[in-house]
């Protein structure tokens, strides 16, 4: 439709999952400090509007730009579902809820490009996007009258700037050059410095982690054996998941 790039190309997937990646723990943290209904509301509004600016995008760029901003607004609905359903169920139910919750998460992935693909052969590509707003709405309607206000958790003025700027560069690195390795080349320039980028900031924000009075992510939640192989388990879960995904729908 725009005659886009390559590049350009690429970067309508790659703008999304940079931005939502880096800023999950960042917002995760600015939940505790705002209050995760305010965050996920904002989050949902922000993900609603920049789906309909998508959909009346007129140009690669800026549908490049409006992706990332769906991505902004994802990150904060993302980091704040498990949250708030841990604060809203009893921990007799809180395993069914979260059971419940990767249930349709899972659902919703499967059947994603499957009405993703019939949207576009039927209505033309913007149509997945403008489909997301009058489900935003209602999600977002409903948010509002159902959700609990709750207390935020961390004093403010006490945000770990400088734990997320290491986040943000050990993540960008580290995504930029996974992703963009395979098109370029592993050894072209832009490659080799995001690697470095993700090589150099990964073991410095571990060590600022440990230093920190308020640190965007407490590493003794790895100390429980238990958790950590839990963690494992879940990231090799996501990567054959996502992997899969991914090859389908280009199939």
């Amino acid at each position: 439709h725009f005659r886009a790039t390559p590049t350009q190309a690429s970067w309508v997937l790659l703008s999304y999952l940079l931005v939502n990646t880096v800023l999950i723990l960042v917002f995760g943290r600015l939940a505790d400090m705002l209050g995760r209904r305010r965050l996920y509301i904002v989050g949902l509004a922000t993900f609603t509007v920049a789906s309909l600016g998508c959909g009346f995008a007129p140009s690669a760029w800026a549908l490049i730009g409006l992706r990332a901003l769906q991505a902004v607004g994802a990150s904060a609905i993302i980091t704040n579902t498990t949250a708030q359903l841990t604060d809203a169920f009893p921990r007799r139910l809180l395993g069914t809820a979260l059971g419940l919750n990767i249930t349709v998460i899972s659902a919703a992935q499967i059947a994603g490009p499957v009405v993703g693909g019939t949207l576009v052969s039927q209505l033309g590509w913007r149509w997945v996007f403008l489909f997301n707003v009058p489900v935003g709405v209602v999600g977002l309607s409903w948010a509002i009258v159902t959700l609990r206000r709750t207390t935020p958790t961390l004093a403010p003025g006490r945000f770990d700037t400088g734990g997320a700027a290491l986040t943000v560069l050990w993540l960008a690195g580290l995504v930029i050059g996974l992703s963009e390795g395979g098109s370029r080349g592993w050894s072209h320039p832009a490659v080799v410095v995001s690697f470095t980028v993700a090589a150099i900031s990964l073991p410095a924000f571990v060590l600022w982690q440990r230093r920190a009075t308020d640190p965007l992510v407490a590493l003794s939640l790895f100390d429980d054996r238990a958790r950590s192989v839990a963690y494992a388990a879940n990231f090799g879960l996501a990567v054959a998941r996502y992997a899969l995904l991914l090859l389908a729908s280009l199939f």
